[in-house]
């Protein structure tokens, strides 16, 4: 019986064939560029010979990261308060080369989208991930990129001449990695991997696939709501809550007049009542489902039920009111998850913690002060944590101020105004919400505050403005995903907005989006942008 292969033994196996595929990107390389040069230019034109030297170079930095990236193992946390954040410049060169991986990597995934699929199916049998709900392929076509970029890194020609190596591979490269997927998936056939069955299902334009574990699953769940009404409602709110503390199943029935412990209450009350309370148990379903969510905060917004659910009988109509203080305080609380990552991260999340089990210990009300209040704490939190990000970044902000008024003798400094008091006008852009007209040109919305999602140096990165000299001057921004400042000109930022690679980042409706979402399949298998 053949021996089954563990994901690590898998990528082992993978890694060592993938040597000889960077040595044929080179020669492919080298092919091209001798029937048509990439460049005219004198100083280019000896980009050949220097490939062709330090071939073995450009493989062995190629194999270099894609172990690094395969084999990764999670960061330590960041101490809270770093002596020093390391100063990063991003020239032209870079915001090129950024543009054209990420080109790479979008016409890579469409193509390469069903033998990626397929193979996901085997490599999650492998981690005993029946259900494909995540994914476990540590050989995505973003890695490949990525490492063929630190191959070109890894010879010594100009920048532009090493994006130019990236744009030349790029079609043998997919091909590359379209043979390789399939002849991967081939292996762990051989192997006695059996992959869980799938079939595609399409609703409303959404595609998700769904297993025949999922279905299982959904025939035991209902089978289970079925006993549950069998067996009775709970008589009262307080147990229905205690109920979903205990982990029941999240739509119980639930006899409205039972539930406000009232029996005089007319049927027609009692009907509306338990509308509602389906209603909002499909409204919630459909958020925790969201994948853009962080992991981190399914916890959270699931201890939080109870209490949206108690203030949901008390006020009904906050189902359909987006800007309600329930769901601006479930949008702030995600946000905070979301950029945790910048001050204490485990005070952030300590901190909302706190205020969820503040919630949901509290008496019933008949108004959603108490919602609206934890709302503002997260506000007040938000500023604090950009006020300190802004102080240890004194240095860098000196520095690249004193290099303006080198450049503009007539510059002025002035203190972010993220940091002063006021309205709505001072008030950092992460806390406005959508609905708030965001400004046409995206360059004024690029504030002192303002929170980035931008894709750079081959990654996707959530940056923290912290100072903006005037333009044409230089950005400072804070990357929470490394311990980084990041300092960038505007062009470059205006170049990677046009490709659609930067886009200001703000707390979102979760109730918005998941009212959409209601009825559909939860929890889409695909690979997400911030997983």
């Amino acid at each position: 019986m053949a021996h089954r292969p563990t994901l690590a033994e898998f990528v082992d196996q993978e890694l060592r064939l993938a040597e000889p595929l960077f040595a044929g990107l080179a020669d492919a390389v080298l092919k091209q560029w001798r029937i048509d040069p990439p460049s005219r230019l004198a100083s280019d034109m000896d980009a050949l010979r220097v490939l062709h030297l330090h071939r073995q170079d450009f493989v062995r930095h190629a194999m270099q990261s894609m172990v690094e990236q395969t084999q990764r193992k999670t960061p330590p946390p960041a101490p809270a308060k770093p002596l020093r954040l390391e100063l990063a410049l991003v020239d032209d060169d870079d915001v090129t080369a950024d543009i054209e991986i990420a080109r790479i990597v979008e016409r890579a995934s469409l193509e390469l989208e069903d033998p990626l699929r397929e193979l996901r199916t085997y490599t999650s049998a492998l981690v005993g991930d029946v259900n494909t709900a995540r994914d476990t392929n540590p050989l995505r076509p973003e890695v490949w990129v990525r490492a063929l970029m630190a191959a070109a890194r890894g010879v010594p020609i100009s920048r532009s001449m090493q994006t130019a190596v990236l744009r030349s591979a790029a079609a043998a490269l997919i091909q590359a990695i379209q043979d390789n997927y399939v002849a991967a998936t081939a292996r762990l056939q051989a192997h006695g991997v059996t992959p869980s069955s799938h079939r595609t299902m399409v609703n409303e334009g959404v595609t998700t696939e769904l297993s025949d574990a999922m279905r299982v699953r959904r025939a035991i769940d209902r089978a289970e709501e079925h006993r549950e009404r069998a067996q009775g409602a709970p008589g009262s709110v307080e147990e229905l809550l205690q109920r979903l503390e205990q982990g029941l199943s999240a739509r119980p029935y639930v006899d409205a007049a039972s539930a406000r412990g009232d029996s005089a209450v007319p049927a027609a009350s009692s009907q509306r009542e338990q509308r509602t309370i389906e209603r909002l148990s499909d409204l919630y379903d459909a958020i925790l489902s969201d994948r853009r969510l962080p992991r981190e905060s399914l916890p959270l917004l699931s201890r939080l039920y109870p209490a949206v659910l108690r203030q949901t009988l008390t006020e009904p109509s906050l189902i359909d009111d987006a800007m309600h203080p329930v769901w601006r305080f479930m949008d702030q609380l995600a946000f905070l998850v979301q950029t945790r990552a910048v001050g204490d991260v485990k005070s952030n999340l300590d901190f909302a913690q706190a205020l969820v089990e503040q919630l949901v210990r509290q008496g019933t009300g008949n108004d959603a002060r108490p919602f609206q209040s934890a709302a503002d704490r997260l506000v007040v939190l938000e500023r604090q944590r950009f006020a300190r990000a802004v102080a240890a970044a004194g240095a860098d902000i000196a520095g690249l101020g004193a290099s303006v008024r080198a450049d503009n003798p007539g510059y002025v400094p002035t203190v972010p105004q993220a940091l002063d008091g006021g309205g709505l006008e001072s008030q950092p852009a992460p806390l406005r919400r959508d609905a708030d007209a965001a400004p046409a040109d995206p360059f004024v919305g690029w504030r002192a505050g303002s929170w980035l999602t931008l894709f750079m140096r081959g990654l996707w990165r959530r940056g923290l403005i912290l100072w903006r000299a005037p333009n044409p001057g230089p950005l400072l921004l804070l990357d929470a995903n490394e311990s980084r400042h990041w300092a960038l000109r505007p062009a470059a930022l205006e170049r990677l907005a046009q490709a659609g690679l930067a886009r200001t980042m703000s707390p979102r409706s979760l109730v918005h989006d998941a009212s959409g979402r209601v009825g559909r399949l939860s929890r889409d298998p695909g690979p997400t942008l911030f997983g």
